[in-house]
C-alpha cells in the first residue's frame, strides 16, 4: 500500500500516539526544554509529520489499527 494512503488508513495513531504517548513521555523525561528551546520552523515541522506518516504506514503494514 502506497505510504500516504497507508497512513491515511490509520491516523488514530499519529493523533492518539502523539497526544497520549509521546507528550508525556517528554514531560517525563525532563526533554521540553530542549524542544523549547530549539526554534522549529516549517521544516522541521514537515519532517515531524513525515516521521508520524511513517509510524502509521509501519502499524498499517503490520496490520495495527487504532479505531474508534
Amino acid at each position: 500500500m502506497p505510504l500516504i494512503a497507508a497512513s491515511g488508513a490509520n491516523p488514530m495513531i499519529a493523533y492518539a500516539g502523539l497526544a497520549n504517548f509521546v507528550a508525556p513521555i517528554v514531560g517525563l523525561t525532563g526533554a521540553a526544554s530542549l524542544i523549547d528551546a530549539w526554534n522549529p520552523s516549517p521544516w522541521t515541522g514537515a519532517l515531524i509529520g513525515v516521521g508520524w506518516m511513517l509510524i502509521a504506514w509501519a502499524a498499517t503494514a503490520r496490520g495495527l489499527f487504532w479505531r474508534t
